[in-house]
């Protein structure tokens, strides 16, 4: 399930200790600027933490992360299929093994009638 944010809530120029949702970020460092802004990933929601550095970071959302399996561009795979498909190669091995076995098997009586003619 997608952690979904209230709308409503300002995602730019977030304090230290706010509570931020997952997402990309990007944080810039004041008092002193001691560095350009840059991307931090937020993989849960988590407090936002302090520069070591500097006295005030603050950060702005980027992007919010969205899972493929809920995009309704790409499609997804069942697990019933999934498990069709895995089935399907291994009988599908287990027939070429077979396969080679007869090859070697023809071979070797092949062989043996070229050695008695």
């Amino acid at each position: 399930m997608r952690f979904m944010r209230d709308p409503s809530l300002n995602t730019s120029d977030l304090r230290v200790g706010f509570y931020a949702d997952p997402g990309v970020y990007i944080g810039t460092h004041h008092d002193p600027a001691h560095t350009v802004p840059h991307e931090a990933i937020i993989e849960e929601p988590t407090l936002l933490p302090p520069c070591r550095f500097c006295d005030d970071v603050r950060f702005s959302l980027k992007s919010e992360p969205e899972r493929i399996t809920e995009n309704y561009m790409f499609s997804s795979v069942s697990h019933e299929l999934s498990l069709r498909i895995f089935d399907m190669a291994a009988e599908l091995r287990a027939c070429t093994d077979a396969s080679v076995l007869k090859v070697l098997e023809s071979r070797h009586i092949l062989d043996g009638y070229i050695k008695r003619a």
